[in-house]
């Protein structure tokens, strides 16, 4: 299967995602943090907003927005690199022959070091505001794992998607910027009141945050959101398997 192949490709994923984060913040001060600084000026600024607009208390809304603001950069950009995880890579997909899924696996790994990079943001916000982290915060490697896992075939699919019908990744932005509203990042779960079924819990999006979310504000995430996320997993890779290997060949020729 290409999936095993690509993973036994490891060490050019590897080197390949290094570069793409080296070449992007050459000759820069901060590097990869200046990213890190941005997201870091965002959570400050829309916390401070928001605590205001919600008459709560910044020491509790700031870990909360920032933590959601964290998995939320980490969700579009997969979500966004993922459009053109293939037509980014025109030239080498017409000219070499390698398992494709290497290109996935380089979108993965770049964004899942920029999170960690973000991190430092969560750690200074908790150290300043929140409470002790307990045995909860461990949490956030299976939960990361079955986020990176969903990933995994969303971007596959989405990158075949796109890859034949470029229109589709504007469609994508335009509800990335909705969902951004619409899931509980700014605002409580508890504020949606008669409304949590469609923005709360019928929200995949909501689903994915909590995940990272809980454990970096030390909360141990809902069985709901794992189940959910479980599910997906098994159902999205299913189709993979029968979508993926039938238009793997048209690639080359749609890019």
């Amino acid at each position: 299967m290409e999936l095993l192949e690509a993973i036994r490709w490891w060490p050019l994923w590897n080197r390949l995602a290094w570069r793409d984060i080296k070449q992007r913040y050459k000759r820069t001060l901060l590097g990869p943090f200046w990213l890190t600084l941005s997201t870091g000026l965002m959570v400050g600024t829309l916390g401070l907003l928001w605590s205001q607009l919600w008459k709560v208390e910044l020491a509790t809304m700031l870990p909360f927005v920032s933590a959601g603001m964290i998995a939320w950069v980490l969700i579009t950009t997969l979500i966004n690199e993922g459009c053109v995880v293939f037509t980014m890579h025109e030239l080498t997909l017409r000219q070499l022959r390698f398992p494709y899924f290497v290109c996935v696996f380089r979108v993965l790994w770049r964004n899942l070091i920029v999170f960690l990079h973000n991190l430092l943001i969560q750690a200074v916000v908790m150290a300043w505001f929140g409470p002790e982290i307990g045995w909860a915060i461990l949490l956030l490697i299976p939960g990361l794992l079955l986020v990176l896992v969903n990933a995994g075939w969303f971007i596959a699919l989405l990158g075949l998607l796109c890859t034949r019908y470029r229109d589709i990744s504007q469609v994508i932005a335009n509800i990335l910027q909705i969902a951004m509203f619409v899931t509980p990042i700014f605002w409580f779960p508890d504020q949606a009141g008669s409304a949590r079924i469609y923005f709360v819990d019928g929200n995949i999006f909501f689903h994915v945050i909590e995940l990272i979310r809980e454990p970096l504000l030390g909360h141990v995430p809902p069985a709901l959101s794992y189940i959910v996320l479980t599910t997906t997993a098994v159902c999205g890779w299913l189709v993979t398997a029968i979508v993926y290997p039938r238009y793997r060949s048209r690639i080359p020729f749609w890019v």
